[in-house]
């Protein structure tokens, strides 16, 4: 077997690194839109200080990476920040033996620096899963997991048998007619940047009063939330995985969606709507329109991303589980007891009603009282 050489670096990657991750990139099963080049440069950019890198070599090649950002002394994916779901990125030439070696390096690495790590939305069917879960087992002093959440997904052999899966209900069908009965609709379809900043500020600003005055605001109250999502946009328009929709009444949004190519799948990330037009059910109006326009494009399947939201089963996904995986020092008490706690709340349905049905929102009025 070739040399193959595994080591953190907490320094700012050069460009020897970014040329051998643009290969790598490209050469890797998921190509994920998470992972794109450009994002993690602007990750870099922005964590400046708080990074950190698992390179894996294979004489001159970069072969596997993972990209670490510090938060509170815990290291997270760097992803992290705007992801449904984390990667490590491996080259799709690796065999078993060469990613289990990769983890088997990885975690005497992070042993050895101490690190408490925070894995959180690791997807259960990628093809490293269980070999990172073995090899985390078998080096690290703490290892805990816990579901995480879902991310339902629609499959088909072609688009057509995907338009037929995303059958829409009549009462649906009966909204949509009676929205453009009424008024002049206009379906928009973005795959450039064109006009990116004003479609941020419409979609955001839906977005925040859509869910004022509820126990999950929006976080796009906040400057930083929105800044990071058009610099994401910004990202994945440039490299032409971003399509954003909407439907315009008199020139303007009443809703608004947008989601990321993956090869044939899109995968959606957020839609917002004007509450004016509630009645209307402006978001399942425009997915009969995204639909078609997934038809047309060869679309053979629809991620839904993570979230169990009722609407994603209406029809026949299938769910794929994410986890979160965290993996400690032994000394690590607070860490420790921390991980324990939220398997307990995550696997606990009562605790999970108590947190959710009761102290959330007797926090969010405690908070309205001030």
């Amino acid at each position: 077997m070739s040399d193959l050489n595994g080591f953190i670096s907490y320094s700012t990657p050069k460009s020897e690194f970014w040329n051998g991750y643009y290969d790598l990139w490209n050469k890797s099963e998921e190509r994920s839109a998470y992972l794109l080049p450009e994002l993690m440069k602007f990750y870099f950019r922005k964590y400046s200080g708080r990074t950190a890198t698992f390179q894996f070599w294979r004489n001159e090649d970069l072969i596997g990476v993972g990209f670490f950002r510090k938060y509170k002394g815990v290291y997270y994916f760097l992803s992290d920040v705007r992801s449904d779901y984390n990667y490590f990125v491996f080259s799709k030439s690796l065999s078993y033996q060469e990613i289990s070696i990769f983890f088997r390096q990885f975690f005497n690495a992070i042993r050895f620096e101490q690190w408490n790590l925070r894995l959180n939305k690791v997807p259960t069917w990628a093809r490293h899963y269980s070999l990172m879960k073995y090899q985390a087992t078998e080096q690290c002093h703490f290892v805990n997991s816990v579901k995480y959440g879902v991310s339902p997904i629609l499959e088909a052999s072609t688009p057509q048998d995907l338009n037929d899966k995303l059958e829409i209900s009549k009462n649906v069908l009966y909204k949509s007619r009676r929205l453009q009965r009424n008024h002049q609709i206009k379906f928009e379809v973005l795959k450039g940047n064109e006009g990116l900043p004003q479609w941020i500020d419409d979609f955001t600003c839906m977005h925040i009063k859509r869910w004022e005055g509820t126990t999950n605001p929006s976080k796009y109250t906040r400057e930083e939330e929105r800044q990071l999502l058009e610099k994401c946009m910004e990202i994945w328009s440039s490299e032409g995985v971003l399509v954003r929709t909407s439907l315009l009444v008199d020139n303007q949004r009443i809703v608004a969606n947008f989601g990321l190519l993956q090869n044939d799948t899109f995968v959606g990330q957020g839609q917002s709507y004007d509450l004016a037009f509630y009645k209307h059910s402006p978001g399942k109006v425009l997915f009969s329109f995204l639909k078609e326009w997934m038809k047309d494009n060869d679309i053979r399947n629809l991620d839904f991303g993570d979230g169990d939201d009722s609407y994603k089963y209406e029809f026949p996904v299938r769910e794929r589980i994410l986890e979160q995986v965290f993996i400690a020092n032994r000394l690590s008490l607070r860490f420790i007891l921390r991980a324990f706690f939220q398997k307990l709340i995550k696997e606990n349905r009562t605790f999970n009603r108590i947190i959710h049905e009761q102290l959330k929102p007797a926090m969010f009025r405690l908070q309205h009282l001030f």
